[in-house]
């Protein structure tokens, strides 16, 4: 329930939300293969994501809490609540998790 085009340079990369296994698939664009998978795990105070319902990604700056941009994801469930939330992670923890993935 969710596609969003992540930049990275050059390069291009469909990022799609996997909703029922609570993950982010990542997808070459040009080729059109697989490069990885990953998950917004729970960090702090802050639940992880789970069940995606939409996902957005900024591929530029966004002031000095967000330098390398920003990644909005909507999730099912926020924890100890029980309503849905929006969860914001930087562009540069994503990109982190795909070429970490990938190796």
């Amino acid at each position: 329930e969710g596609l969003a085009i992540l930049k990275d340079g050059e390069q291009r990369y469909l990022v799609a939300s996997v909703q029922e296994k609570s993950r982010f698939a990542v997808y070459n664009l040009k080729t059109n293969l697989y490069v990885a998978s990953f998950r917004i795990n729970p960090k702090g105070s802050i639940d992880g994501v789970t069940k995606t319902d939409g996902v957005e990604i900024m591929n530029r700056p966004l002031g000095a809490q967000f330098p390398e941009g920003l990644m909005v994801v909507h999730d099912d469930e926020n924890e100890p609540q029980s309503n849905q939330s929006f969860k914001y992670v930087s562009r540069g923890y994503l990109l982190d998790a795909i070429r970490e993935d990938a190796n």
